[in-house]
């Protein structure tokens, strides 16, 4: 992936995120009170005071916000779409996406009591940022290299940092975690919820002793990406499969099946992630490549 293929991902994600924002139940007083106003329940003060100020603020003119927002985040991935626009376009994504993980995610919950990666923590809002960040065109033809090389630290800082989020606000025990799968049911298609419940009726029995191996498994996906390339492809594999589960089967895809979300949620980002990861060396590659070959034409011609 080259940082204008990470330009075009993020262009059709905002376009998928307009097209969610413009769902009916966005319209209505929940909008306001259960998608913002419960960003802030149960978080530290300077995160709970401004969220529920935005929130009473859309509350009392929900549609025409709504509509802002929808159209704001339409503009960007379609400026995103735009190589001779694509710039401008990713320095508003990068700070629309900073204002809704504050604002709107309440910081994707990161000071609140149930704060893991199963959750959705640390907010799809902070990828969308650091993502752009990585798309910035180094060049003035508009960005043809491989994405930013600091990406691998980002990895880590997500895996390494979900595990000390699992070890402090995560479900520790079967109980706990079934609990946290079965929430995501809540207001989705009877298929799906009969789904959900499956799964969490078997982590009940899922022992801490497991929960605590897993755990020393992120923090090894996230460090091996900082090591050879070798290392490095496996972590992003082993963690791309992993994100794609806690999609699955935590409250991730089931929400979008629900009618009131904003966004695909963090793990398909943690996807992108791993692909402008995984892409590096190839392209690395690519031009010595072509200059060895050329060479040796050179050295063979009459």
């Amino acid at each position: 992936m080259t940082r204008r293929g990470l330009q075009i991902t993020l262009g059709v994600l905002w376009v998928i995120d307009a097209a969610l924002q413009l769902q009916p139940y966005m319209f209505g007083t929940s909008f306001a009170t259960e998608v913002i106003g419960s960003a802030g329940t149960g978080q530290a003060w300077f995160v709970s005071a401004p969220v529920g100020h935005v929130a009473n603020m859309v509350g009392g003119h929900r549609a025409v916000f709504n509509a802002a927002f929808a159209l704001l985040q339409l503009a960007i991935g379609a400026g995103l779409l735009v190589r001779r626009i694509a710039v401008p376009s990713l320095l508003v994504s990068i700070g629309w996406s900073l204002a809704v993980w504050y604002l709107g995610e309440g910081l994707g919950g990161l000071t609140g009591p149930n704060a893991a990666l199963l959750t959705g923590a640390p907010g799809a809002a902070l990828l969308y940022a650091v993502l752009a960040a990585a798309a910035w065109p180094t060049d003035r033809h508009g960005g043809s290299r491989q994405p930013a090389s600091w990406l691998v630290f980002g990895w880590a800082g997500y895996w390494v940092g979900g595990a000390m989020l699992q070890l402090h606000h995560g479900p520790r025990i079967g109980p706990d975690l079934a609990a946290t799968i079965a929430e995501g049911a809540n207001g989705v298609p009877g298929w799906y919820g009969r789904f959900d419940f499956s799964v969490a009726r078997t982590a009940v029995q899922v022992s801490p002793a497991l929960i605590d191996a897993f755990m020393a498994i992120e923090v090894l996906i996230g460090l091996a990406a900082i090591g050879p390339a070798m290392l490095r492809h496996i972590a992003v594999v082993v963690g791309s499969l992993i994100a794609v589960a806690f999609w699955i089967v935590g409250p991730g895809f089931s929400q979008l099946l629900s009618g009131h979300a904003t966004d695909p949620n963090t793990p398909p980002l943690v996807v992108v992630l791993a692909v402008a990861i995984f892409g590096r060396r190839a392209i690395a590659r690519a031009p010595r490549r072509r200059g060895a070959a050329s060479i040796s034409e050179l050295s063979s011609a009459p």
